[in-house]
């Protein structure tokens, strides 16, 4: 009776033990100022140096450009917050934009989250979630009510204080943060096919007359600085270049032309994107999570498993190192990720025992442009049963 009661008692502080410890998180991003970003399964918020909790963890992953995050649940928009913790609620009538996932300018793109009215229409609102709206009508736009934001068929994010904003029915437009168009086309009538986004005062629109370089005049007109082609044939759209049979436009991740080419010639308008200076923190923009948690032996002696790694930003992150350290296995490689793009980097890991199962952990070490981080997992393997079946 005493070894039972002694027994009890010893579980009640082990267990009282594990609580005060507490269960940890899956993984622990330092921010700064004394703030982690954590992730529990599949959600994230903010903790403290003591554990207070700053951001309920409960949102999608929490990336920082320029000192902000947004705080979104499936995509909804719940609010932001800044680098120092500083928390603004939203009132989650909206949906964040899938590939621009900051706040550009002040900026914010949006759809309203019920869908029912205007679907797939998008808008902006501000860091106070005030809309943007249009001083003028702008044909094919919808405003719906004087505190709802106007809504376009596609939309851009704000460079140096314009936006490309797409309509069906009207084409390609440029509008500024006070609702006024931009670069605006002699004809009327004229549709433009597709605006790039600014850049140094210029931009490349493109209509059924050709592919010009503009700059503006005082009275927001639209004047060519450049001819790049007369015509246009099959016209086709990504997210990193505009093409046709007469040239490719290359895009950065703002969608601002960086290069034309044709089948004789090459513009460059400035510095590849690639080559430019990111002001990305692969911390902020990068998630990284281990797929099997509980793994088994297989009849060749190797434990297989997963990494998964999740790029979150809308910049490309090209050649970021990795390397996966279990027990005696090593593997290191190079990875691209694409913008608000995943990948998976298997491993396998030798390993005998004689014990049923094993824990370890799983250490990830990633570096970019002189950026190095550190992941550690805990894994479970089991050991190889042979089917005697």
């Amino acid at each position: 009776m005493k070894n039972k009661l002694l027994i009890t008692f010893l579980l009640i502080i082990s267990f009282s033990s594990a609580i005060a410890q507490g269960f940890g998180y899956d993984s622990k991003e330092d921010l700064g100022h004394g703030l982690y970003k954590v992730r529990s399964g599949d959600y994230y918020g903010i903790i403290d140096v003591d554990d207070n909790v700053v951001v309920s963890i409960e949102y999608q992953n929490i990336t920082f450009k320029d000192g902000k995050a947004l705080l979104t649940k499936k995509d909804v928009l719940l609010g932001l917050v800044d680098s120092i913790g500083n928390v603004k609620t939203f009132s989650g009538i909206y949906k964040i934009h899938p590939y621009y996932r900051y706040i550009y300018e002040g900026y914010i793109i949006v759809s309203l989250s019920d869908e029912l009215t205007y679907p797939n229409k998008w808008g902006y609102v501000d860091e106070n979630e005030r809309p943007l709206r249009m001083q003028q009508k702008v044909k094919g736009s919808r405003s719906i009510w004087p505190n709802k934001p106007t809504m376009f068929d596609d939309v851009r994010p704000f460079v140096e204080g314009c936006a490309s904003v797409f309509l069906n029915k009207y084409g390609w437009k440029h509008v500024d943060k006070y609702g006024r168009e931009h670069y605006t086309l002699g004809d009327i009538n004229t549709k433009a096919l597709f605006r790039s986004s600014i850049h140094d005062g210029e931009c490349i629109i493109v209509t059924n007359k050709g592919i010009k370089l503009y700059q503006e005049s005082k009275d927001f007109k639209a004047v060519v600085k450049r001819m790049l082609s007369d015509t246009v044939t099959m016209p086709r759209l990504n997210y990193s270049e505009w093409s046709c049979n007469e040239g490719v436009i290359s895009l950065d991740s703002l969608m601002r032309a960086y290069k034309y080419e044709n089948q004789t010639d090459s513009i460059v308008f400035f510095e590849n994107v690639t080559n430019v200076k990111s002001t990305l923190l692969v911390k902020d923009a990068l998630d990284v999570k281990l797929v099997y948690k509980n793994i088994k032996v297989n009849e060749k002696g190797k434990a297989y498993t997963e990494i998964e790694l999740v790029n979150a930003s809308d910049e490309k992150i090209e050649q970021l190192h990795v390397t996966l350290e279990c027990l005696d296995a090593k593997r290191e490689l190079d990875v691209d990720l694409d913008v608000n793009s995943k990948k998976r980097v298997s491993f396998n890991i030798p390993v005998r025992f004689s014990e049923s199962s094993i824990s370890k952990n799983i250490t990830v070490n990633v570096s970019y442009k002189g950026e190095c981080l550190e992941y550690v997992f805990p894994v479970t393997i089991r050991r190889y049963t042979p089917d005697r079946s």
